[in-house]
């Protein structure tokens, strides 16, 4: 079995498990509904936050005011409106006729937009589609520590790792590769940490105070799903978090409001806050030692050029059948291996081997899929 074995998890990895894809945020949000499993469920409002959000992008963005209407077709970017909103707010300069405290404000209702999109689907996955747990259980019981880089926002992964700390390891929680100041968070990490979580996009739960720089883990209650995750909540619950009039920092010391860290490919300055610049740090140096690689639901989109460096520098030294990039591609979980979407026919495939050749590992049944064929091969998960 490896011993430095290291996963990747892009948005699909979120769909897989029943959560939205980034282009499937807005509608949601704006609409205040979204559909799972054929069937629709509400987003929890807040301070009116989602009519603020909707209003910021009817007024600036043209978005239909008509609820059925709004598609992702009729929806901007997710990451330019981010981009644009964190831009403009930092340099004082108006969106249409958004200025000053209306601009803060539509900025914490497209954020908070965010967090109750993915906090109403966190709550509803189903049993049978813990598929993070069940690709990681097997390292947390053979006492193997695994990396894991996400880019996404949810806290699907982080939930997996403090339950199975739990259950193998006494509570001994993911290392973030962060200056977590929330005290309870640090109590924990002096019995010991086990395993990586690195988010070098930033997360949900991660609320930053630009002006002293301190950050907390802010808990909610779609997380409570642990002991450890339940004193945290009590500690530091979200609903402190995602007020319109701000929240305010927690150092006693600071005057200052804090904001989620959410990185968007097309506004690199973000890179430039000093946690997320150590997070990166220790990604690379934990591409660089890893004996085993993993892709899930990550299609290395053409504007992801950070992503796309730091992975070439961290990976390189990987034999290439140690690359696994496991795909969804819809009917080839049903088809046998050599009539399944080969690397060169499917848009993602080409760009990974344009980074690390056709040589690569390459799967494409889905998250659920390749979790399905590990365990029947065997050597689940990277006995091979």
């Amino acid at each position: 079995m490896n011993t430095k074995p290291l996963i990747i998890l892009g948005a699909g990895a979120t769909k897989a498990c029943g959560g939205p894809l980034t282009d499937e945020i807005l509608p949601a949000a704006l609409k205040n509904w979204f559909e799972m499993d054929g069937q629709q469920f509400s987003v929890n409002n807040r301070e009116d936050l989602l009519f603020l959000a909707k209003e910021f992008m009817r007024n600036c963005f043209n978005v239909p005011t008509d609820d059925d209407l709004i598609t992702k077709d009729t929806c901007p970017s997710l990451p330019m409106v981010l981009s644009m909103l964190r831009r403009s707010t930092q340099l004082n300069l108006p969106i249409g006729n958004y200025d000053g405290e209306d601009l803060v404000k539509a900025r914490r209702a497209i954020e908070y937009s965010i967090f109750a999109v993915i906090e109403a689907t966190l709550q509803r996955i189903p049993y049978n589609k813990r598929f993070h747990t069940q690709l990681l259980e097997p390292f947390y019981r053979k006492g193997v520590e695994p990396t894991v880089i996400s880019l996404n926002y949810d806290v699907i992964v982080d939930n997996a790792m403090f339950l199975l700390s739990e259950r193998f390891r006494g509570m001994e929680p993911p290392d973030y590769g962060v200056d977590i100041a929330t005290e309870r968070y640090k109590d924990f990490c002096r019995g010991g940490t086990f395993g990586n979580l690195l988010k070098i996009h930033g997360s949900l739960n991660w609320m930053y105070c630009e002006k002293c720089k301190r950050l907390d883990l802010f808990i909610s209650e779609g997380m409570r799903t642990a002991k450890a995750l339940d004193e945290l909540y009590h500690s530091v619950p979200f609903d402190d978090a995602y007020s319109c009039q701000g929240t305010p920092c927690r150092n006693p010391h600071c005057d200052g409001f804090i904001n989620p860290i959410l990185i968007t490919p097309t506004y690199v300055k973000d890179y430039e806050n000093p946690h997320v610049d150590k997070v990166w740090k220790q990604a690379e140096e934990k591409l660089k030692e890893a004996d085993r690689a993993v892709f899930i639901g990550y299609s290395l989109p053409t504007d992801d050029i950070e992503v796309a460096m730091l992975l070439k520098r961290g990976l390189d030294h990987l034999d290439r059948k140690q690359i696994t990039v496991v795909e969804y591609v819809h009917g080839d979980d049903a088809k046998p291996t050599d009539q399944r979407t080969p690397i060169y026919g499917h848009p993602t495939g080409n760009r990974f081997r344009s980074l690390f050749g056709q040589d690569i590992d390459w799967q494409t049944t889905g998250f659920q899929g390749w979790l399905v064929e590990q365990q029947l091969k065997g050597y689940f998960p990277f006995d091979y």
